[in-house]
Formats: C-alpha cells, structure tokens, sequence
C-alpha cells in the first residue's frame, strides 16, 4: 500500500490518499506453490546427498541434482540449499 498525507486548507483537514497493491489471491497461492515445488526439491537432493556421501566409500566430487522430469542426475551450483556449519 502506498499513500500520503495532504492538508486541505478550505476544510482544514488532514487528508490520507492511498493505492492499494494489485496482489490478488491467486498471485499469492501460485507464488507458495512454486516455492514449495522448489524447496521440495531442494530438501530432496539434500537428503539425496547426504545419502550417497554416508553410504559410499568415496566422498561425491560434487553435489548432484535430481531432474523429476527427465529422470537424470546433474552437478548442483547455486541452485541448491547451502548448508551451515553448526557448533
């Protein structure tokens, strides 16, 4: 919402004109739907790693994605969730 104050000097009032954003509800439900697509995603290929670096003998030299649609796997760069190092 945007807006702002004007002083009507016959009336001598203060007046507040305002624009509402045009957000509407299915802007809002398809905005959480792809981030939940995506961070699904995310936590799969998380769990994935975590997976494949506990149960091989050698370390993976990258982390991998997970393509659903195309059933593949590929080298991860920024498109993923960084992890932070804990006490």
């Amino acid at each position: 919402m945007e807006g702002e104050f004007s002083f009507d000097y016959f009336a001598g009032q203060v007046k507040y004109y305002y624009q509402i954003d045009s957000l509407k509800t299915e802007d809002l439900y398809g905005f959480a739907f792809n981030l939940g697509r995506k961070y699904a995603g995310y936590t799969y290929d998380l769990l994935l790693n975590d997976y494949i670096r506990d149960n091989l003998e050698v370390a993976p030299r990258y982390y991998l994605r997970f393509d659903p649609f195309y059933k593949n796997f590929f080298e991860a760069t920024d498109d993923r969730f960084i992890l932070l190092e804990g006490e």
